[in-house]
């Protein structure tokens, strides 16, 4: 057991790492939370009730415990580390689902070398390793602690559900009220899986979960969970009313018209059009590929005549549908605003494999070829969607940190439409950064103005950035000004400004 523990631990590491060697890049999504991460370690390891260092009001109500453990490393540290952060927490999530397949194939009178089958599996899961909205496993996000601590919940409620613990119950709850502090999206799941599986069911203890989960968050970060909540509902009504309706790329999502036009290209020989909708915009067709294993177990469902009765698969099943039906749900226009779709798909991987292996035994051995292969092919998207190198990106940082050092410069950066958290912590500068989950706090009239003509394109009004907030400096990548001029048709005009730097592409501008 001991070796198969390292084998799993071992395989699953490497598989996340190797892609951040052969291209170590990191996400937008990824400086924000080390920008809060070193909020803060500034703020003598208290959690700030704003975000310093940028020139946009910015109430920090980000679910904050994965930036608190962040906070133990320095900012050099953070950044040396980062490939290796959710490669740790998915080995953890493998080798847990290890020991708990092998007390469940115990109740089913399985074999016991499927539950390390299964695990080894698990770690080449397409749908825990796919390239899709939002970073996952090959980067140093919360959303990989917060689906731990997730599926620890309900792995409680499981062992609740069979063995009557209500020891084991208490423990999910604390793990649920942990991952509400951790990730925004763990309270949906949450939620609606517990909903879910309670009513289907007949668990009164289950559809209570969430209110004491809630309660234990609020009582566990001193109150703090409330200004969660609140930023959460406040990110989901712009959603609801704005932003599933006018960025383009979240409204076209799903949209009927996106499925004639894969199809129409698909007809003409349009290959690379008909990839490019098929892999963005087609969330009810492309989960056979990003969500391969789903789609299996979908069809084993629909096709073959296989016995999966037993009481002891009640739980399985409604945390299986529970996910699929979230997926469905959240899929169309109306309810866009709750959440990338696909990503409930995640929460449920766990009983997805179980259904497997139940259904496939031995057999389950063959998906090792596919599973290799859509591995292979994530790995391709991740780094081919890579931007520029990491070490352009401090070179270019760098100039600007040992030229500007006055307290009067003030930076943008048009790098890439993620927000430029990267600038303050990077140079040290207050800079213009804006996020999504903090809108309300600097209003609309602020938010339209420097966001025109949409999110996530920023003004090109440079002469009010600079009255408005002293922005002297700005740090482009030209292949991102070109794609916006391309798809937007939104030209920058740095005519104000001169240029004092260039290399790799990234260009900087001083105000005349």
């Amino acid at each position: 057991m001991i070796a198969e523990v390292i084998m799993l631990i071992s395989l699953t590491f490497f598989l996340r790492v190797l892609p951040k060697f052969i291209n170590n890049k990191i996400n937008g999504d990824t400086w924000y939370h080390f920008a809060m991460a070193e909020s803060i370690r500034n703020n003598n390891f208290t959690i700030p009730k704003k975000i310093d260092g940028y020139l946009l009001p910015n109430t920090y109500d980000y679910p904050y415990f994965y930036h608190y453990l962040l906070s133990f490393l320095n900012l050099k540290q953070r950044i040396k580390y980062e490939r290796v952060y959710s490669a740790l927490l998915d080995s953890i999530f493998v080798v847990t689902a290890y020991f708990v397949f092998i007390y469940l194939f115990k109740i089913l009178n399985i074999e016991n070398s499927l539950a390390f089958y299964s695990s080894l599996l698990l770690s080449l899961s397409p749908t825990l390793l796919k390239v899709s909205m939002g970073p996952r496993a090959f980067d140093a996000t919360p959303r990989v602690l917060g689906e731990l601590l997730v599926f620890g919940f309900f792995i409680a409620l499981f062992y609740f559900f069979e063995e009557k613990s209500y020891l084991a119950y208490l423990i999910g709850i604390f793990l649920g009220a942990l991952s509400l502090i951790t990730s925004k999206f763990s309270s949906q799941v949450i939620l609606l899986f517990s909903m879910f599986i309670g009513v289907v069911l007949n668990s009164v203890a289950i559809v209570l979960a969430p209110f004491f989960i809630f309660m234990i968050a609020v009582v566990i970060s001193k109150e703090r969970y409330m200004t969660i909540l609140i930023g959460q509902y406040q990110h989901l009504k712009r959603f609801a009313k704005i932003t599933k309706n006018e960025v383009e790329f979240i409204a076209s999502i799903n949209r009927w018209e996106e499925y004639k036009k894969f199809f129409k290209y698909m007809l003409s020989f349009q290959i690379k059009k008909a990839y490019s909708i098929f892999h963005t915009k087609l969330m009810y067709l492309n989960f056979v590929i990003k969500d391969f294993e789903v789609f299996l177990v979908l069809m084993i469902l629909v096709f073959l005549n296989v016995n999966l009765f037993s009481s002891s698969l009640d739980f399985v099943f409604a945390w299986f549908f529970a996910g699929l039906i979230s997926f469905i749900f959240t899929g169309t226009h109306a309810f866009k605003f709750i959440g990338e779709a696909d990503r409930y798909l995640e929460y449920a991987i766990f009983p997805t494999f179980v259904l497997l292996t139940v259904s496939l035994g031995d057999n389950i051995l063959w998906l090792f070829i596919p599973f290799i292969i859509l591995y292979i092919y994530n790995v391709f998207v991740y780094n081919y969607s890579s931007r520029y190198k990491i070490q352009e990106l401090y070179e270019a940082t760098d100039f600007i940190k040992s030229k500007y050092t006055s307290e009067d410069d003030k930076l943008l950066g048009l790098i890439e439409s993620n927000t430029f958290y990267h600038g303050e912590i990077l140079t040290g500068l207050k800079c213009m950064a804006a996020s999504e989950f903090s809108t309300e706090s600097w209003g609309e009239e602020l938010w339209n103005k420097y966001y025109q003509p949409i999110h996530p394109i920023r003004t090109n009004d440079f002469e009010w950035i600079y009255e408005e907030f002293g922005v002297n400096i700005i740090l482009v990548y030209q292949p991102y000004i070109e794609e916006v001029m391309k798809n937007y048709n939104h030209e920058y005009n740095f005519n104000a400004f001169k240029e004092v730097y260039s290399k790799n592409d990234f260009v900087v501008y001083e105000k005349l």
